[in-house]
């Protein structure tokens, strides 16, 4: 996360995620669930907020940046901000990295998309 002024975040940093590939039965019969990831890189070098906007369910949330605040940081209040998530399990890595996983194995869903910028 970089930026500058009263933002968190620059226009390079403002990306979207889609989800992974669907979920199917393979051929061992093994449960799928659909993956995708999101990924905070970087120190904050002004203090903002973020929007975080999700489709696939629709859920939107402003995050709140501190000067300094490091990726693993920002992706735990990312996670918190987002609580609940219907259909999916949201896990924070510990690493700056942010996993969604779909609840329904061998189901193919709408892909998920994350997009954060500016608040």
């Amino acid at each position: 996360v970089t930026g500058s002024g009263t933002t968190a975040v620059t226009a390079a940093a403002q990306t979207a995620l889609t989800g992974g590939d669907d979920a199917t039965t393979t051929t061992t019969g093994t449960n799928e669930t659909e993956v995708a990831t999101l990924t905070v890189s970087g120190t904050a070098t002004a203090a903002g907020n973020l929007s975080v906007v999700l489709t696939n369910p629709a859920k939107t949330v402003s995050v709140a940046v501190a000067n300094g605040d490091t990726a693993i940081q920002v992706a735990a209040k990312i996670v918190a901000a987002l609580g609940t998530v219907t259909g999916y399990t949201v896990t924070d890595n510990l690493d700056g990295t942010i996993t969604f996983t779909s609840t329904n194995v061998n189901t193919s869903v709408p892909d998920l998309t994350a997009t954060v910028s500016n608040s």
